[in-house]
């Protein structure tokens, strides 16, 4: 199984999706909001083809060991759900929390029940407090993001 689309990204990777059997697609956590004493082997979180809903709820070990003291409250419970659709992934929007979809140099705001199609090596960039234009400016307290893999085809 390898990291899929979109630039660099984990390879080698085989994960698995506790109700579906294998991924057909995983998203990693980063971000300068992460410990930097957390392992990157337990970044991952991986979405079979029932799709995976990503907050505070969901991955409740990875959120309170993973994350610094204060970041979590910037998290929803439901955040963001990523589905698979017929020929690629798409992300829906659960919260009101700001979050933005990038897409190389090109940012497009999350909201709303608007499902936006995601591609391999696109990133969720979450808000995490701070003034001015989040999540880019000076005081900002620090970044958390999702990179999106799409698992490469069997074959």
């Amino acid at each position: 199984q390898q990291g899929g689309g979109g630039g660099a990204g984990p390879r080698d990777v085989t994960l698995f999706d506790e109700e579906d059997g294998e991924a057909l697609f995983w998203l990693e956590i980063g971000g300068t909001a992460i410990r930097q004493d957390f392992p990157t082997e337990r970044r991952r979180v991986a979405g079979g083809r029932r799709g995976l809903t990503v907050g505070r709820s969901h991955q409740v070990e990875l959120h309170v060991e993973a994350l610094d003291d204060d970041a979590s409250q910037y998290v929803s419970r439901d955040h963001f759900r990523v589905e698979p659709s017929a020929g690629g992934f798409f992300i829906l929007p659960l919260s009101s929390n700001l979050m933005w979809l990038l897409r190389g140099s090109d940012r497009t705001e999350l909201r709303g029940n608007d499902p936006l199609p995601l591609l391999g090596g696109d990133v969720v960039q979450l808000y995490t407090g701070g003034g001015g234009e989040p999540p880019y400016a000076p005081n900002s307290r620090r970044t958390l993001y999702w990179m999106f893999y799409a698992a490469a085809p069997a074959e």
